[in-house]
């Protein structure tokens, strides 16, 4: 009787075992990733020299692009945002291998898509891939497509100067996993709108009674002759974006 026990104890350990190390071995491939942003959100362009620093005229005084021009994410920067995400899925999910679809520079396409968002008040931030599911070659077990949009209900930023204000803003984020099929395994969505762990201590505290997340804003950039605040610091980063992107992966992911 002991005999059978212990046999069988081995047995579904063995078995335990077995389905643990298959789980262990799933890969996953993001072939979709959008991120939306309110405009009243983003920071406006200031024109930069060919090295990257900021141009000053002959009064010293520093001008924007056009009206619409928001900073945005590089090519190189996306690829880490990426890689970024990738671990994290990796991670939390018991993963083998997770990648991801390289960064892809703007094309005439999708900057038509942008001309759209701008007019619905929301700009579409650039180089993520968007790959169609039908026209992923890589082979894996779960395909991801992650949506996120930043939303808001601050006045524009255009003409924006600096006033010790809030700035109030919650992310919805959706994560889909299917098979190569489109078929879907998972999908996780929910409106985020507690971001105080991304942000410093001196920004305003996480009230959890509110609509939307509110933080105070700070100049971050300053005129190098004068050291006057410049820039449309009235706004979020693209750091600040950046790492509210990645508690948002990170938070929906865990629960």
């Amino acid at each position: 009787m002991k005999k059978n026990i212990l046999l069988f104890g081995l047995f579904m350990i063995s078995i335990s075992f077995t389905s643990m190390k298959n789980f262990a071995d799933k890969t996953a491939y993001i072939h979709k990733v959008v991120v939306d942003v309110d405009e009243s959100l983003l920071e406006r362009m200031l024109k930069k020299d060919k090295n990257g620093a900021i141009s000053y005229n002959r009064k010293n005084e520093v001008s924007f692009g056009e009206e619409t021009d928001f900073e945005n994410f590089s090519i190189d920067e996306v690829t880490s945002i990426l890689k970024d995400f990738a671990e994290t899925i990796g991670t939390i999910k018991g993963l083998q291998k997770v990648t991801a679809a390289g960064a892809k520079e703007v094309n005439l396409n999708n900057m038509f898509g942008n001309i759209v968002s701008n007019v619905s008040g929301k700009t579409k931030m650039q180089n993520f891939p968007n790959v169609e599911l039908k026209k992923v070659k890589e082979v894996a077990d779960e395909y991801y497509t992650i949506k996120m949009e930043f939303i808001s209900v601050n006045p524009a930023t255009l003409n924006k100067n600096y006033i010790a204000n809030t700035l109030s803003f919650k992310v919805k984020t959706k994560i889909t996993s299917t098979d190569k099929k489109g078929n879907i395994l998972w999908e996780n969505e929910e409106e985020l709108k507690d971001f105080s762990s991304a942000f410093n201590n001196s920004d305003l505290p996480f009230n959890s009674e509110a609509e939307f997340f509110s933080i105070t804003r700070e100049p971050r950039l300053f005129n190098e002759f004068s050291n006057e605040p410049i820039g449309d610091y009235n706004s979020l980063s693209l750091e600040d974006i950046e790492n509210c992107m990645k508690f948002a992966l990170t938070h929906i992911l865990s629960n």
